[in-house]
């Protein structure tokens, strides 16, 4: 049941554009409480372009609400899954009617320790903070991030743990090749030493096979003993084409 419903809102409809600004919306829904949020909604009539910006979404709410709200829809129980947890501040959601269609969605905002459980092929994350910007078929994660954490459960038994963690993460994604992430530089930090790396990992559709070339400059460290780069935790990785196997370690 909705209850305590308390907003301030403004809304401008003109020949060619229908604006609602929303200020100090908070209520219950149930137990539980929305945090007091800033929203703004616009929408251009000729060409159908829509924005929705939000000062703040916590993560770890949107599961609970799309349960009461929509009970019965699949991106309900999607939600769900994944798990989603932190903060997304200063959100900006843009597209071009109808809503559904994901090809024109674009996004951006900036991440405070947010985190996701894994999906098919995608990793598990926690901890991450920085900006995001993109599409769901591309797009750039910039990390700042601390005690930040990655696992990929279909070929990495133990996450990667880290104190410290600060980079570029580009994404790529399509029905037909799947997910392709991307980072040409990556600094990381934690009880291991210190270790910069690049990556580049394919995640194919299910029954594919998935590859991964990752290159690690370590620093005050001994390879063999990073254990979520040991070589049974490399033993479902397929090494790119001349390249060494990971699955190996050079003596240093």
């Amino acid at each position: 049941m909705l209850h305590d419903l308390f907003t301030r809102f403004e809304y401008v409809d003109d020949s060619e554009t229908q604006q609602l600004q929303v200020q100090d919306l908070s209520l219950h829904l149930g137990e539980e409480v929305w945090p007091t949020t800033r929203l703004q909604l616009e929408r251009e009539s000729a060409e159908g372009h829509w924005s929705v910006a939000l000062d703040r979404l916590r993560l770890s709410k949107l599961g609970t609400w799309l349960t009461l709200l929509a009970p019965d829809q699949p991106v309900a129980d999607l939600v769900n899954e994944l798990a989603p947890e932190g903060t997304l501040r200063q959100v900006r959601v843009n597209g071009i009617d109808p809503a559904g269609d994901l090809t024109s969605l674009e996004f951006s905002g900036r991440l405070e320790e947010v985190g996701m459980a894994a999906f098919h092929n995608a990793p598990s994350f926690t901890g991450v903070s920085g900006t995001v910007q993109g599409s769901p078929q591309q797009g750039e994660l910039r990390v700042d991030a601390q005690q930040w954490s990655m696992q990929l459960p279909n070929l990495f038994p133990e996450p990667w743990q880290y104190q410290r963690a600060q980079g570029l993460l580009n994404w790529r994604w399509s029905k037909e090749q799947g997910l392709q992430l991307d980072s040409p530089g990556m600094a990381v930090s934690g009880e291991d030493g210190d270790a910069s790396a690049t990556l580049s990992l394919h995640l194919p559709p299910k029954g594919q096979t998935p590859t991964m070339d990752l290159q690690v400059a370590l620093r005050n460290s001994q390879a063999p003993a990073h254990p979520c780069l040991s070589a049974g935790a490399l033993a479902g990785v397929q090494p790119g084409p001349g390249n060494l196997d990971g699955r190996q370690w050079r003596p240093g």
